[in-house]
């Protein structure tokens, strides 16, 4: 299965897949609030309230499968699950995981004394974020090593 890599902070956009291959502008508010959940499921209900703001279709539930089937003809039949009444996204990164990692590395690196260290890291780390989730993870592993 191919990597999926999810950017929510700046423009929303998926790695290495067009905005125009999800169809319409339903499907991509779909797949935004999903990543923006962060593994997280949203309930059918909210989905079904911020896609069709208080308008819903007559079986809004089936509308929203035949947009979690388009989605998932896109991504991956297992990128998106159905939990109990709600959606999950599964993806490999998420731009949102990734501030919240360097968040928490700059509050060890301060705590641990290292005021150089934690004032250098959201540099890197914005940096490799800005080229995508290889750098990301080639910094976390050459940090690992350390």
């Amino acid at each position: 299965m191919k990597s999926l890599a999810v950017r929510v902070l700046s423009d929303f956009a998926v790695d290495g897949i067009e905005p125009q291959a999800f169809g319409s502008k339903k499907a991509r508010l779909a797949l935004h609030l999903l990543a923006v959940a962060g593994g997280q499921a949203v309930s059918s209900g909210v989905l079904i309230d911020a896609l069709w703001a208080g308008a819903p279709p007559a079986r809004p539930e089936d509308q929203l499968a035949v947009l979690m089937s388009r989605l998932r003809s896109v991504l991956g039949r297992d990128r998106i699950e159905h939990r109990d009444r709600g959606y999950l996204l599964h993806c490999d990164w998420l731009d949102v995981t990734e501030l919240a990692m360097l968040t928490q590395e700059v509050e060890s690196r301060r705590e641990a004394g290292h005021v150089m260290g934690a004032v250098a890291a959201p540099g890197r780390a914005l940096a490799d974020s800005r080229r995508g989730p290889c750098a990301a993870a080639r910094r976390v592993g050459a940090a690992e090593a350390r």
